[in-house]
């Protein structure tokens, strides 16, 4: 049996795609908690990486397949699991600590902080979505994103919205980062990416990453120092994902020859 066929019948079975990435996340998250320094795990935690984590890994893998297929569907879960491995290459020595012992910590859901799941919530919600027509689609993505501004207005720990303070964190991109613009660039390049293929999905993932980049990346509480940056835009790390896995959307003879691989998957 020549690869091609072999990846195909992989990819062919999404509940072996789904068991494997958990599999490799649990390991991930164990790896990082040996890592991090006073690192402080309860019942929320626990909770966060045994049955939210996977939630998100099957939810990701519904939203990418409805876009591109069960390839980017796949494609998408090893972006997702890679992601904790990913950021420290982009991330300047001075940083390290940092990403080790509060970043990647709350990425992999070792936090109390109620951001994990409210990414998660608004994951499975939008896997929902697509599973409906194009018009209920656009219509429930216009109201997850207004309810979503209005919790993001809301929110606790947001202080002071400023544009000074956007420069300040775009300036600590600069500073504690490789490859500020590839960063800022990934997640546009793949709306458009998104956009090729559903119009209402591209809205809802660039709303949903764009919301928190406003009402959070602007907050004077936002700072690098000891995380904070991340911590406050923890719930729109899902949607960066999806729109940074989907950028192979942008290869114009790839769907062709991938065939039925990167056929949409549609509604049952």
């Amino acid at each position: 049996m020549r690869p091609a066929e072999r990846l195909e019948q992989l990819l062919a079975r999404p509940l072996l795609l789904v068991a494997g990435a958990i599999a490799l996340q649990w390991l991930t998250t164990l790896i990082v908690a040996l890592r991090a320094d006073s690192l402080d795990i309860g019942a929320i935690a626990v909770l966060n990486v045994l049955v939210l984590g996977p939630l998100a890994i099957v939810c990701a893998l519904r939203v990418a397949a409805s876009a591109g297929g069960v390839a980017l569907g796949a494609w998408t879960l090893l972006v997702w699991v890679a992601v904790p491995w990913l950021a420290p290459v982009f991330t300047l020595t001075k940083y390290d600590s940092t990403v080790r012992d509060d970043v990647l910590p709350i990425v992999t859901g070792l936090t109390g902080d109620a951001g994990y799941a409210e990414g998660v919530a608004i994951l499975a919600a939008l896997a929902l979505l697509t599973r409906r027509t194009h018009l209920t689609t656009a219509l429930g993505t216009f109201v997850l994103l207004v309810l979503a501004a209005v919790w993001l207005w809301r929110a606790p720990g947001v202080e002071g919205l400023s544009l000074d303070a956007l420069q300040t964190n775009l300036a600590g991109l600069r500073e504690y980062f490789f490859s500020q613009r590839l960063l800022q660039w990934l997640p546009l390049a793949g709306v458009i990416a998104v956009a090729r293929r559903s119009v209402p999905l591209a809205i809802a993932l660039g709303g949903w990453l764009g919301g928190y980049v406003i009402f959070r990346a602007t907050s004077s509480s936002a700072t690098f120092e000891n995380g904070e940056f991340f911590r406050l835009l923890l719930p729109a790390l899902p949607a960066y994902v999806l729109l940074a896995a989907a950028l192979p959307l942008l290869v114009p003879t790839l769907a062709a020859r991938l065939g039925p691989l990167a056929r949409p998957v549609s509604a049952p």
